[in-house]
């Protein structure tokens, strides 16, 4: 099962020093994580869920331990 982790208002370059340092470790995007980087200069309203949605990146884990680990160290 996937687990998500969600950083707000993360810089290009901030997330791409975060997946450097995954795949540094082993970790093989589609196959151990996946990343999706929402940018937005304002936030935007997600009419999904009626709230305001900022900038953000989402992280997928497929092992929970993982999503745990990174959780603790990158989370908010």
């Amino acid at each position: 099962m996937a687990e998500t982790v969600i950083i707000n208002n993360l810089s290009t370059s901030e997330v791409s020093y975060i997946v450097h340092e995954l795949k540094s470790q082993g970790l093989v995007i589609n196959q151990d994580f996946d990343f999706f980087f929402h940018p937005a200069q304002q936030p935007r309203w997600d009419d999904d869920t009626n709230k305001f949605v900022p900038k953000h990146t989402r992280f997928v884990f497929y092992k929970d331990s993982r999503a745990t680990w990174f959780a603790l160290k990158y989370g908010q």
